[in-house]
């Protein structure tokens, strides 16, 4: 996700306006744990469908 897009993010859905050094920081934390995430998601099965979404945090739940 780029600069730009972020920070058209914020504001869309927060109401704040990130300056560019902000939004550099967002991507670069975002850009970080991305492929942590990427490999979890399969590990877990987890797909983009809302009712995976909570099957897979149950199951998670029910690990811990």
């Amino acid at each position: 996700m780029d600069r730009e897009m972020l920070r058209r993010l914020a504001r869309t859905w927060h109401g704040i306006e990130l300056s560019e050094a902000e939004a550099d920081g967002i991507r670069r934390f975002l850009d970080s744990v991305e492929p942590v995430a990427e490999r979890e998601s399969r590990r877990h099965e987890f797909q983009d469908e809302p009712a995976r979404y909570w099957a897979t945090l149950e199951a998670l739940a029910e690990q811990h």
